[in-house]
């Protein structure tokens, strides 16, 4: 038999796993938003020419 435990964990568990979706998807920005911003300064440095 399940104990009844009421609204609050359910809440909880949402709120947890919205949490844990919105590290992951900044994670994710971050680690591309430094490789296209590494890629255009090595571009940038090559049509410089230094």
């Amino acid at each position: 038999m399940l104990l009844y435990i009421g609204p609050g964990i359910s809440v909880a568990t949402v709120v947890i796993v919205l949490i844990v979706v919105a590290i992951v998807v900044a994670s994710i920005v971050i680690v591309l938003w430094r490789s296209i911003k590494r890629f255009f300064s090595k571009a940038k440095k090559t049509i410089n020419g230094k």
